[in-house]
């Protein structure tokens, strides 16, 4: 099953799960303000990298972080979808969910329930030094998609 085949299997709930737990793991160095790098030989990215990396059980490293084209492939998906998730998870962890909407409908995607409709606070801006409480917000948000 390739990347996009098992994102398209996931439910809201385990989308929004795997950005957090993708953060939480730090399976490259977290930096909000992009989405795949490096500097000094260590890998940088932000929570969507962070995402492709929890959901394709894979570490990016030198040669495949740098540009969108070398994600796609080295997790097995196309570059057009990685490049719409990127942008989807990137718009949650800002916790604009009807953005991140937008997005996910590009690519087929259930949508999140937004907050105001599950009568939730809005959600966090995760930044470069987000906290375990706001991942806890993010966490009750995943909890009430079902």
């Amino acid at each position: 099953m390739n990347f996009d085949e098992k994102v398209r299997g996931m439910t809201p709930k385990e989308i929004v799960m795997s950005m957090v737990n993708g953060l939480r793991k730090r399976h490259v160095c977290v930096n909000m303000h992009f989405f795949g790098g490096f500097a000094c030989g260590v890998c940088i990215g932000c929570a969507a990298t962070n995402t492709l990396c929890e959901i394709g059980q894979v570490v990016f490293d030198l040669d495949s972080i740098g540009d969108t084209d070398a994600r796609a492939k080295f997790i097995n998906g196309s570059r057009y979808f990685v490049d719409i998730f990127e942008n989807a998870i990137n718009d949650l962890r800002m916790g604009d969910v009807r953005a991140c909407n937008d997005w996910l409908t590009r690519i087929g995607l259930s949508l999140l329930k937004d907050t105001a409709e599950l009568n939730l606070e809005i959600l966090p801006c995760l930044n470069n030094d987000f906290t375990e409480e706001e991942l806890e917000r993010y966490i009750q948000f995943a909890n009430s998609q079902d």
